[in-house]
Order: C-alpha cells, then structure tokens, then sequence
C-alpha cells in the first residue's frame, strides 16, 4: 500500500508558500481603488480559471477549492484533515436547520444550494437530504445527536440557539483530535471567540449583570484555558471594574494568551479589535508546523494559510466597494501566514 510521505508534503508546502500574498502584495491591493484592485488579483491569476471574473468571491471559491484539494493530497491523516474541512459542513449545517425550523413541510422549496459552502466532504444536496429526513448519518455521532435533537425540541430554537448547539458539538469534536497543533489551536479559538461573546454581550446589556452572566452563559462555546466559572464571574466587575474583571478571567490562561487578550478587558475597545487579535494569535499557532518534517502539521498551516489569505483580499475588496479610506482598511487587516 502506497504511504504518503511526510517529508515529501512538508517540503512540497514550503515550495508552494513562496506563492502566498506578502504584506506588500496586500498593501498594494489595499491602495488600488475598487476596479484596480479587480485587476490586480487578475494580473496575480488569483481565483485560477475563474481570475478573470467579476465576481471576485468565485476568485476566491476557486482559490479555497485548490487549496481543499491540495490538503487532502498531501495529507497522509484523512481523519485529521477530514475534521478541518468538517466546520465548512457545520456552517451548511447550520444553515439548512435555519430554514427546515422556519420553513417546516416546504423546507426543500426554499433551499438554494448556490449559497452553501463546497469546501466540506459532505455534497451540500446530501446535507440538505439530511435535514429534511432528520437523520444524520454522514456526520459524526455526538453532532449527529444533537442536530436531531433540534428538530425534537417542544419549541422551535431560534437561528441563534441552532448556532450555538452545531458549534459547541463541532468544537467539542474537534477538541478531542490526537493531534496537538489541532487542539491548541482551536482551544484558542474557543477561548477568543468566549472572550468576544462577553465583550459584545457587555455593551448590550450595559450595568445589567444578571441579564448579561445568563445570556453568555447560554452562548459560551467549551471552556479551555478561560473556564466558564470565571467568564461568568468577570460579569460582576466588567462594568465597574475592568481590570479586576480582566485578572478574574484571565486567572487560568497563559502567559501569552494573557497577554493578547488582557488589554481588550481592561480597555474599553472596539470588539473588532479583538478579532484582529484571534486572527492573528491563530495564525501564529499555524505557523509552528511549518518546518516539522515528521507531521502533518505544514500541510494544516497552509490550508489555514491559505484559508487566511482569502479572507483578507475579501475583506480588503468589500471594504474598497464601500469606499472605505485605505487607512481604515489596514487598520483591520490581521497578520498573514509568511
């Protein structure tokens, strides 16, 4: 049986890295007016067969679909790689359970396969037969049990509680990969995406404590190194004392996540701030594999690489469509894979 090589895929990767934008090929796009910037992704042959069409997000489809391809190629853990490409299902998971709960009996008559995502190893029309049957047996068990669970519920969840629920199940799935990089990085993204939650829940329900500790308590993805315990108690000081808010729900984290996320507690700053701290945090557990020649970890960095990448231009390219300045692009771009 043909065994595929580590050594050769990692080598293969730092090859095909020399390909990915540069913050000076970002900057450039970022200064271009809109139709520039259209043309300056053609003249890079960004988007492959599709480089030469308006629509920039085929562009970018097209870019996301080479770089599925190319993990699944080189990785010798389908398993592994599987449960990456499985969060892209999640998200049409989700989508489909919106419409089957609002629509009921003409469910089918409202899905439009077109807006689902093809970068999954489930068929988008397969999932659709999956939500209309209420049977899941393409997806793993505990999600499975869960999506099923939705459609049994007395009261219909809303689309927000149907988020949460396929989340959760998808993080707590991934969360138990035999795989290191995997599970640090996205512990990571549990522990930001928490620390959003109660940012944005704060502003909302601003000197309501009670209102806010239930409504996060019912939004909080799986603890990791900010425990639930201390996310729910950092609500008593967040609107009155924020730094002792940030060192209560800091108690248990790292010196380096600490580090990224104690000056949006402490600080009264805007969330997409700490998004652009996720980004970039992400990136940089990505970026570890990228010399390890016994794993597949060069391999996920790429992917992640590549998946990073499409969601600068696209950001860079919306905001140019909406006359944004150049400056108050930059200021949300997060950092890159190179």
């Amino acid at each position: 049986m043909h065994t595929k090589s580590k050594i050769f895929a990692a080598a293969r990767v730092r090859v095909l890295e020399k390909g990915l934008k540069s913050k000076t090929d970002l900057q450039r796009l970022c200064e271009s007016d809109y139709e520039g910037a259209l043309r300056l992704l053609s003249d890079w042959g960004y988007g492959g067969e599709h480089s030469q069409m308006a629509d920039f997000e085929k562009r970018i489809d097209g870019e996301l679909k080479k770089a599925k391809a190319l993990m699944q190629e080189l990785s010798s853990e389908e398993a592994l790689t599987n449960a990456i490409l499985l969060r892209y299902d999640i998200t049409n998971l989700k989508t489909l359970l919106k419409i089957s709960l609002k629509e009921g009996d003409a469910f089918n008559d409202h899905v439009n396969l077109d807006m689902l995502n093809s970068l999954g190893i489930i068929e988008p029309k397969l999932m659709q037969v999956m939500v209309s049957q209420k049977l899941y047996p393409e997806l793993p068990k505990h999600i499975a049990e869960v999506a099923a669970s939705l459609h049994e519920r007395e009261q219909k969840p809303s689309p927000q509680e149907i988020s949460v629920a396929i989340d959760y199940a998808y993080y707590e799935y991934v969360l138990k990969m035999d795989n290191p990089l995997v599970v640090e990085y996205f512990k990571a993204e549990c522990d930001f995406l928490n620390c959003l939650a109660l940012i944005r829940l704060s502003s909302i329900y601003k000197n309501n404590t009670d209102s806010l500790k239930k409504t996060l308590e019912n939004v909080l993805m799986p603890e990791c190194e900010i425990t639930k315990k201390n996310l729910l108690n950092a609500c008593d000081f967040i609107f009155s004392d924020r730094k002792k808010a940030a060192s209560i729900l800091l108690e248990k984290a790292s010196v380096r996540l600490t580090k990224a996320i104690k000056p949006h507690i402490t600080e009264d700053k805007k969330p997409y701030l700490l998004e652009i701290e996720k980004e970039n945090y992400l990136i940089e557990i990505a970026r570890k594999g990228k010399t390890d020649m016994e794993t597949i970890a060069a391999v996920l960095g790429y992917f992640w690489a590549r998946v990073r990448e499409s969601e600068i231009i696209r950001l860079i390219i919306t905001l140019k469509r909406n006359d944004c300045l150049t400056s108050e692009i930059l200021e949300r771009l997060s950092e890159t894979y190179g």
